[in-house]
């Protein structure tokens, strides 16, 4: 989850910290891009704001509200998802593990 309380206008990007998610245990690693996410929305309390998935997470800034409009303490539920085809293709390759990385949310006034 991710809480957001504004009195303005607003845009969220997210990016990944780092390439790629590695794992200290084999030494393997596998691209931020196998990862997409978007906003699970269970209530309609962005108005008017534009929504975005994110099919593939990268470490450039990239937009997931955009021209949010002000909102008090609301909790956002973030749905984290890999491909079924990447899943096979890329994670099966990098073998079991616990791999590591870090999502960067930037909240900016509009």
């Amino acid at each position: 989850n991710l809480l957001i309380s504004t009195t303005v206008e607003y845009n969220v990007f997210a990016r990944a910290a780092f390439p790629f998610f590695t794992s200290l245990q084999n030494n393997k690693s596998f691209p931020a891009s196998v990862l997409s996410l978007e906003i699970d929305v269970q209530e309609p309390i962005f108005g008017s704001a534009t929504l975005n998935k994110i099919s593939s997470l990268v470490t450039n800034d990239q937009p997931l509200i955009l021209k949010g409009t002000p909102i008090y303490k609301s909790f956002l539920n973030i749905k984290y998802s890999i491909p079924a085809e990447k899943a096979k293709e890329i994670l099966i390759k990098s073998g079991a593990g616990l791999y590591t990385n870090t999502i960067i949310y930037t909240i900016t006034p509009q």
